[in-house]
Formats: C-alpha cells, structure tokens, sequence
C-alpha cells in the first residue's frame, strides 16, 4: 500500500549561502544566510542562535507543508554541505537535530557531515 502524501520526507540542506528545505511535489523554499545574519552569521556554527532557529525553521516547515504539517512530523534528511571554520563537529550536529526536532520533525537524518 503507497504512503499517502503527508508523509513525504522533506530534504534540508545547508549551503555555503542559503537553507533550502525541498519537499517531493512542492517548490523549494530557499533562506538566504544574509537575511538571518541573527542565525547564520557566526563562522563556526551552522545554526547561532536556538530559539530564533527553530522559529525560523518551524515557520518555514509549516509554509512548505500546509496543512499537512498539523497532520503527522515529517523526517527530515539534512545535507550540510557549508564549510565552516574548523569543520562539521558533533555538537553541530546535534545543535541540528535538536533545532528541527524542536521545529516539529519526527525524526532527524543528519548526512554529510
């Protein structure tokens, strides 16, 4: 039996200028770093700032999904390919997986790190 729509995984992936969170069937939503320099300004963090983080990405979650975002979490496949100074560290990684969890995901794919 087919998973119905409202569960597609949703991809997020980390640039070296811009978030892009990409859901099967729907446009991308691009955030550009320069508009949010509060989050994604700092040279050593993906993600600075936790409670603006998870606002921001919880926001844009539920613009992406609709109404579906109410329905069930989605997971989420996160792609860092941003260069940061000093490299990916774990404590990036869960610094991310506690700002989408907190945004509403129900599980949490963090690759290329």
């Amino acid at each position: 039996m087919p998973m119905p729509a409202f569960t597609k995984d949703i991809l997020a992936e980390f640039s070296d200028d811009t978030l892009t969170l990409m859901e099967e069937g729907s446009a991308p939503v691009v955030i550009p770093y320069r508009e949010h320099p509060e989050i994604f300004g700092h040279p050593r963090f993906l993600m600075a700032d936790f409670d603006n983080s998870a606002a921001l990405v919880r926001k844009t979650l539920a613009n992406l999904r609709g109404a579906r975002f109410a329905l069930i979490a989605p997971r989420i496949i996160v792609n860092i390919n941003r260069q940061l100074n000093g490299g990916i560290m774990e404590i990036d990684k869960s610094i991310i997986q506690q700002i989408f969890t907190e945004a509403g995901a129900r599980k949490v794919e963090i690759r290329n790190a």
